[in-house]
């Protein structure tokens, strides 16, 4: 599903590759390198680098950068309870029932 919202906003899948296979961030366009290694850092730290926090804040405003680290938190906490609870993953372009532990959600 991450690959069908991507291109809905416009990504190329060539770009989604990069980001997942942690090639050169240097490749993509120089503000989502900077949003991939923000991400990077608030899941290996509790907050971003100074290096990156510069480069925010020379580039977005205060509630972008807020509003940034607020859907990056987010998304931790919804994958971080996913993984906990168990649920697996649905393949691509399918409709199955979701499943918790191997047994479909009731």
């Amino acid at each position: 599903h991450h690959i069908r919202i991507g291109e809905t906003l416009g990504m190329a899948r060539a770009q989604m590759e990069i980001v997942a296979s942690d090639r050169d961030l240097a490749e993509l366009p120089e503000e989502w390198a900077l949003v991939a290694r923000v991400a990077d850092d608030l899941v290996s730290g509790p907050v971003p680098s100074q290096t990156n926090m510069e480069k925010l804040r020379r580039r977005f405003s205060d509630r972008e950068i807020l509003d940034l680290i607020f859907a990056i938190g987010c998304y931790m906490m919804v994958a971080r309870l996913l993984m906990t609870a168990g649920v697996e993953i649905e393949p691509e372009g399918t409709n199955e029932p979701l499943k918790i532990h191997g047994q479909s959600a009731k």
